[in-house]
């Protein structure tokens, strides 16, 4: 089953912000993939559980803290993104 990964805007935020401070773009879109890949196939898998439904991977140097949501959730999650997007097109 392929689940829908989202990320949050902070995360977003501080990835740029890493960039900004050196780290290499080509390495960090590399371990983006890797962690995509692996939130989207298994994401109560991935990493280990901290509590309830919330995980903490670490792919280095990256640690991620995720959530497995209920298709709700990220459903609105994705709408409010669209939404934002759209919102700074226009």
């Amino acid at each position: 089953m392929k689940h829908l990964v989202c990320w949050s805007p902070e995360a977003d935020e501080r990835l740029q912000s890493l960039i900004e401070e050196g780290l290499d773009q080509g390495q960090a879109a590399r371990i983006l993939r890797e962690i995509d890949y692996w939130l989207a196939r298994g994401p109560l898998e991935f990493g280990k559980s901290r509590f309830e439904n919330v995980r903490l991977g670490v792919i280095a140097p990256f640690a991620v803290a995720c959530a497995a949501l209920l298709r709700k959730a990220c459903d609105l999650a994705v709408a409010d993104r669209a939404q934002k997007r759209e919102h700074r097109r226009g």
